[in-house]
């Protein structure tokens, strides 16, 4: 069984305001304050009375902030976008600093972020127009993998670390993956109704969560860490009919590559399980992830009625 209720109170506020004429600026704020109950029980008795494969309980309060300012920037020749965004997530939660004792635990910190964006558009000649972007993304990790069993407090937890094979405790203390993005291209207009273009990406994403083993008493566990990295580039070519003739179409081809050290924050867990079953061990380098879809074709229509 694995009962799962959660409650959100959610403040939020935004403005929009055209400052001067080449300036749009928009501001906006958001508070959430959680309340996250979770209980899992799986595998009664797999490992002895009292034992279960998986277990987990806690009632956690979370907060979480962000905010927000942007400047679209509208001038004869180019646009610009200017924005920053602020994150901010108090677990409200202990955590261990030194994990190879997970048993010694201290109130953790609320982690913030503050990331940078800008984009540009300026035309080249009368029918070629450039475009560029870079950003920093930030996304907190879910708290399954902040809470799970770490809580003294739960009879599944750090004090009964026993309980299970190889037991996974979340972190409260984890960073969020940071994704660092660039993108430019161009865009060529074809007639007056038609127009192609090709953009270029590339984004690294840090502080990829990942499971991590240490050999501790008084069992080996797997920890829930910033251990990975993965980053995606290719390229996306656009051929766009705008709308005449009562008919408009888009057609889209993408091709990227995702690589990584992990497909998913599970992925060292399971390695080190066939590791012990069978003496698999896989290396460590940088893989295709099973995710990466290499080619990709999406299209679009619309046309008016007539009759």
């Amino acid at each position: 069984m694995s009962p799962s209720t959660s409650w959100t109170t959610t403040l939020s506020a935004d403005i929009t305001s055209q400052l001067h004429k080449n300036h749009l600026v928009k501001i906006g704020l958001e508070y959430r304050k959680y309340r996250i109950k979770q209980d899992v029980l799986d595998g009664v008795n797999a490992y002895g009375v009292g034992d279960h494969y998986e277990e987990t309980h806690y009632d956690m309060k979370p907060v979480k902030f962000s905010a927000y300012i942007q400047d679209k920037m509208e001038f004869r020749q180019f646009v610009i976008n200017l924005g920053l965004r602020y994150d901010w997530l108090d677990p409200k939660a202990d955590y261990a600093p030194d994990l190879e004792k997970p048993m010694e635990l201290e109130p953790v910190s609320a982690k913030s972020k503050i990331s940078p964006r800008i984009g540009f558009a300026f035309p080249v000649t009368e029918n070629i127009r450039f475009h560029f972007a870079y950003g920093h993304f930030f996304r907190f990790a879910e708290f399954h993998k902040l809470y799970r069993r770490f809580n003294t407090e739960d009879p599944a937890g750090l004090v009964n670390v026993t309980q299970g094979y190889r037991p996974r405790l979340g972190n409260p203390n984890l960073d969020p993956e940071t994704t660092v993005a660039y993108e430019f291209g161009t865009q060529i207009a074809l007639s007056t109704d038609i127009a192609a273009g090709i953009t270029f990406f590339y984004r690294d994403t840090y502080d990829y969560i990942a499971t991590k083993f240490y050999d501790t008493d008084p069992r080996p566990y797997f920890a829930i860490v910033n251990l990975d990295y993965a980053n995606a580039k290719g390229v996306e070519f656009k051929l766009e009919k705008r709308f005449s003739n009562h008919f408009r179409a888009q057609v889209n081809y993408t091709y990227s590559r995702t690589e990584g050290n992990a497909d998913d924050y599970m992925t060292h867990f399971d390695e080190y399980q066939n590791a012990s079953v069978n003496g698999q061990i896989i290396p460590k380098k940088t893989v295709t992830l099973d995710w990466d879809q290499p080619h990709t074709i999406s299209n679009r229509s619309k046309s008016d009625k007539v009759g």
